[in-house]
This record gives structure tokens, C-alpha cells and sequence, in this order.
């Protein structure tokens, strides 16, 4: 009677599991990667990169965890995240902000290249220069 018993929830385990997404099991997050440079293809250092989920078609009632990063000194950012849809917003001082909405999958799909242009108000209020 035991061995039976042990047979049937070692069964109800094993289907489970299968249909247990494995990233679910292993909290296996897929990392994001990102460079951030100006018109002509300067990396911009510091700028700010947000990153947030986006549950639209999600029933998840938990509140969104939003990644704040910053750009080194080559432009580059980097983040791990769990699979899904989220908003990237990258700013940067005398920049235009430019966002948009991207899926992480399973596998990393590349670097997201962001090229931000100056922005009109700055250059109308300082020309071209923005050391001064």
C-alpha cells in the first residue's frame, strides 16, 4: 500500500515538473546588454538607463521592479532579467531621451544600440558648444 501510495505522487511530481517552465526552476535570468553613444557614434559615459517590466497581458499583481543603470565610460550598460517585456528609457545630459519597448527570450538577442541626438532646446540655448 505504501509503495503504491509512493508511486502515485512520485507520478503527480514528475508532471509537474514538466510543466514547470525550467526557467522557473533555476530563476535563470537572461542578461541585457546596451550601448548608448551620440549622433556620430561617441560613446555618451553616465548616461541614465531605466528599465522597466511591462505586464500587459500578465495577471503578476506584484508591483514592477524597475532597473536604474548608468553607461561607463565606453557607453556600455548591462543588467540580468527575467523573461518578458520591458520599456528601456536612456537619458543623457544635452541629449534627446529616446525609449522603447523590447522582449528578453530565453537566450540574449544582441546589444540594444541606443544613438541619442542633441537636443534642440540645449543647442538653441548654448549653440553647439555645451562647455561653456
Amino acid at each position: 500500500m505504501q509503495e503504491k501510495h509512493l508511486r502515485s505522487t512520485t507520478k503527480i511530481l514528475m508532471i509537474l515538473l514538466l510543466a514547470t517552465p525550467l526557467t522557473a526552476l533555476s530563476g535563470e535570468k537572461t542578461k541585457l546588454t546596451g550601448i548608448v553613444a551620440d549622433s556620430e557614434g561617441a560613446a555618451i559615459r553616465n548616461a541614465f538607463v531605466v528599465v522597466r517590466p511591462d505586464f500587459a497581458g500578465s495577471m503578476d499583481s506584484n508591483e514592477p521592479e524597475t532597473h536604474t543603470l548608468r553607461s561607463d565610460k565606453d557607453g556600455q550598460f548591462e543588467s540580468s532579467l527575467d523573461r518578458g517585456i520591458y520599456d528601456v528609457c536612456v537619458m543623457a545630459t544635452a541629449f534627446t531621451p529616446e525609449c522603447r519597448k523590447i522582449h528578453i527570450a530565453a537566450a540574449p538577442s544582441g546589444v540594444l544600440k541606443f544613438r541619442l541626438k542633441a537636443s534642440p532646446v540645449v543647442v538653441e540655448q548654448l549653440g553647439d558648444s555645451f562647455d561653456k
